[in-house]
């Protein structure tokens, strides 16, 4: 009998013959609520996401992948907090220049690239080399 009265009450309610939050207003934070806890759910995926990423993938990679990411508009600290890089590497990087290592790395890996891709002529070789296989 409780329910049935609580029905009735809600009904004057969203009709306006009774004071009272409306069924509009009380659906609104439910969904609300749903959104915020997928968001989290979605949070704590990506994090354990991040965490073997971290475990995997070299700093340098990741380093690189908060540079696009900014270029996307995703800010800086947040990026690097995710993937597990620190936030002065990331300033670092960004502002100096490529060291002679990896411009002579580059230059190497090119030459070889077009050494192999002459003699075997096909780009497999090419591909191989540039993912360091």
């Amino acid at each position: 009998m409780g329910e049935l009265y609580r029905w009735r009450e809600q009904d004057l309610i969203d009709r306006g013959q009774a004071d009272g939050a409306g069924s509009q207003a009380s659906a609104e934070p439910t969904g609300a609520k749903k959104r915020i806890r997928d968001l989290e759910e979605e949070a704590e995926i990506l994090r354990g996401a991040a965490a073997a990423v971290g475990e995997v993938v070299p700093a340098g990679v990741r380093f690189r992948l908060v540079a696009q990411l900014r270029v996307d508009g995703v800010r800086i600290g947040r990026s690097c907090h995710a993937l597990g890089v620190s936030r002065s590497g990331c300033d670092e990087r960004a502002c100096r220049a490529p060291s002679a290592r990896s411009i002579r790395s580059r230059l190497e890996t090119r030459a070889v690239a077009t050494i192999a891709l002459m003699r075997h002529g096909h780009r497999l070789t090419r591909c191989r080399l540039a993912s360091g296989s």
